[in-house]
Formats: C-alpha cells, sequence, structure tokens
C-alpha cells in the first residue's frame, strides 16, 4: 500500500514467516524497556569517588 504523502510512505505486511520472530521481539522489547528504567534509576545515584562507572552497585 502507497501512501500520497512526501516523502512517499509504504506500509508492508509482515509474512507468516517473520511474524515467527514476534515473540523474540516482544522480549526484546520488555528487556529494552527494562534496561531504560534500570539506567534511570542508576543515573540518579551519586558518583562514590573510587566507583567504577561501568561496574553494577
Amino acid at each position: 500500500m502507497v501512501y500520497q504523502a512526501v516523502p512517499h510512505k509504504a506500509k508492508y505486511p509482515l509474512t507468516e514467516y517473520g511474524s515467527t520472530l514476534e515473540a523474540i521481539l516482544t522480549l526484546m522489547h520488555q528487556w529494552g524497556s527494562a534496561h531504560l528504567d534500570y539506567m534511570r534509576i542508576k543515573s540518579e545515584q551519586p558518583f562514590r569517588k573510587g566507583q567504577n562507572l561501568q561496574q553494577d552497585t
């Protein structure tokens, strides 16, 4: 399906084979959301002298 827009926009349906990735993509989305929350919380913690920035605390 092509829409009359500038720049041109098109939508492509997902194939049945492509839809087999849905469970994996859902899990990746959930992990990404949890990771964003983790990073937000971690960024609010004050940095302590001698603390490694990449080390989980």
